[in-house]
């Protein structure tokens, strides 16, 4: 089954440690994944999408029948036992059996029950019933013979739930640090205004407003986008295009797009312009360009290390990263790293020297290389003293 470079990158995100110390540079998360709902009606004309996110009202369907989960691509799978059920038993079998035959070389995340806020404001279910049904689900997935890396537990609430006006805490929806890999929302409820794009709630003003990116950062989790719609086709193509890069610039896994119609809406991708840009967010089209970088100030600095970084994207390309340090006066004590190679979205490098002088003045910068290693990109050196 042929996997796309954007797809076997996220595969890597799972199974690469997250940090290599000097004289290595840290490895980072690939490009962020763009995708639609399987079942989208205009999907078709924007295709080849990253990921897929399919829903289950029940059981989740068959990884090697369904054609929701027989895509080849990565996927956000949600099912939706009730609490009852889960927690009774009955379905252990098949929890176990469908952890079992999930494909081992395609990310995955899956999700019990997604927007379990009105359900349980309702009283169909408690809040407690369903983090201990979602823990129980998870227990299964790791049991022996039966985890994969790949496939990582999504929580996925509508971010609707962290605007105080909701009066909710999303925490009584939450499972528990150690169960949840994934912090996903399904984001909605744009303010769209006028024919003047410039007059629109952009993505960055909607997370002001509802907090789920900060939310996610201080719960110490990756952040994805399940499902997102928005209606005013005028204004559209403007809004996803800062929505790709705000997605990109913020590490967000993925971001699917709700390709239908819903209760808020009409959210079809039916105009042309709104497809080109998300075919082009999906291919990377969208991001290409010259590399940048920035330095980032120097963190953990003790008497004898610190860690460098910096911020580069590589605007769907491919190059090689290195951190070069020495000593700001005087210039000895050269070192620069071997690098490692960004693709695709923003990264960040991150090197920690060790050994250093204490109560001395250190000089650092990023230096980007292109396949035929030649210098492309240094950005401007950024210093710092060590610790007496």
């Amino acid at each position: 089954m042929k996997r796309s470079r954007r797809a076997l990158l996220a595969l890597s995100a799972f199974l690469v440690p997250a940090v290599l110390t000097m004289p290595g540079a840290a490895y980072a998360a690939p490009s962020t994944l763009f995708g639609s709902t399987t079942t989208g009606a205009y999907k078709s004309t924007y295709e080849p999408v990253d990921m897929y996110r399919a829903f289950f009202s029940g059981a989740p369907g068959d990884w090697t029948t369904d054609p929701k989960l027989t895509t080849g691509k990565p996927v956000n799978v949600s099912f939706k036992w009730t609490p009852a059920t889960v927690l009774g038993g009955s379905v252990d079998g098949a929890i176990r059996t469908f952890f079992q035959n999930a494909p081992a070389d395609l990310p995955i995340w899956w999700t019990y029950f997604h927007e379990p806020e009105d359900d349980i404001n309702r009283g169909d279910f408690t809040a407690a019933d369903y983090r201990a049904a979602w823990q129980h689900v998870w227990a299964i997935s790791h049991e022996t013979g039966v985890y994969k890396s790949n496939v990582k537990a999504t929580l996925v609430l509508m971010d609707y739930t962290v605007n105080p006006a909701s009066g909710r805490n999303w925490l009584d929806y939450y499972p528990g640090t150690d169960y949840v890999d994934v912090l996903s929302w399904d984001v909605y409820n744009f303010k769209e205004k006028d024919a003047d794009p410039a007059n629109d709630e952009t993505i960055q003003a909607h997370v002001a407003r509802v907090p789920s990116l900060a939310v996610t950062q201080a719960a110490g989790k990756p952040y994805a986008i399940s499902e997102i719609g928005y209606d005013y086709a005028a204004n559209r193509p403007a809004f996803l295009t800062g929505l790709a890069n705000w997605a990109r610039d913020n590490n967000a896994v993925f971001v699917s797009y709700f390709d239908e119609v819903g209760g808020l809406g009409d959210h079809r991708l039916a105009d042309a312009g709104s497809q080109t840009v998300w075919r082009d967010a999906a291919s990377g089209a969208l991001f290409a360009g010259a590399p940048t970088a920035v330095n980032n100030p120097a963190t953990g600095v003790t008497s004898s290390s610190a860690t460098m970084s910096c911020r580069v994207d590589p605007h769907n390309g491919s190059y090689r990263v290195t951190v070069a340090s020495w000593l700001t006066v005087g210039g000895a004590s050269f070192v620069e790293t071997p690098g490692i190679t960004v693709a695709d979205g923003p990264e960040t490098v991150s090197s920690t020297r060790t050994g250093l002088a204490a109560n001395t003045g250190y000089t650092w910068r990023c230096k980007v290389y292109d396949a035929a290693n030649n210098l492309v990109l240094k950005p401007a050196a950024l210093t710092f003293t060590t610790l007496p």
